[in-house]
């Protein structure tokens, strides 16, 4: 969880080439981390909603069931949720939509610097699948911590002093690469 607390605080901070060595560093659980932030994200939504509405009512936060009828907070917390997940994963919302559901500075930071963080890796993809075939039978495995440095020379014929080069040739080359077109894709600007 640390690692995941390091890489969502500081991601919508960092340069392009700084990013993309997030995404390298933390590869095998790159999509978690995304998945994670989103559902931190939608319950911060959520939580900042509920305060809205009881600030707007004068209300203590304590909830009394005064009329006749049925209600279940409950149900009406996950529906919301799915609204919001969907909202958010569509990444359709316009920034005036945006500042209407959010209301909140930092929410909007951190919900663009998801957007920012599912497009970058969805890029790093792309960088992977761009690989020759023999660096990509390398890069896969080793990124997603199938395979270390010496099951990879063994596999290669090759030294592990070798491997290590190859293995940062490839990532340099990429990281480089993929930095320059994360900057062409998105500008200078933070999320």
């Amino acid at each position: 969880m640390h690692t995941k607390a390091k890489v969502t605080t500081s991601y919508g901070k960092c340069s392009p080439i700084e990013r993309a060595n997030l995404i390298y560093m933390n590869y095998a659980t790159f999509e978690v981390i995304i998945e994670c932030f989103k559902e931190d994200l939608i319950n911060d939504i959520q939580s900042e909603q509920r305060y809205i509405k009881r600030s707007g009512h004068g209300e203590l936060g304590v909830r009394v069931q005064g009329s006749g009828m049925y209600s279940d907070p409950t149900e009406s917390q996950a529906s919301s949720f799915i609204m919001l997940d969907k909202l958010i994963s569509d990444e359709t919302l316009s920034e005036d939509e945006l500042g209407d559901l959010l209301d909140c500075e930092e929410l909007l930071y951190r919900y663009r610097t998801l957007y920012l963080m599912k497009k970058d890796y969805h890029r790093f993809n792309m960088q992977l699948q761009k690989l020759e075939p023999s660096d990509r039978e390398i890069m896969i495995p080793f990124l997603n911590r199938e395979k270390d440095y010496i099951q990879l020379s063994d596999e290669q014929g090759i030294t592990i002093a070798s491997m290590r080069t190859r293995v940062y040739r490839i990532r340099k080359d990429m990281i480089e690469e993929l930095a320059h077109n994360l900057v062409s894709v998105f500008g200078k600007e933070e999320p």
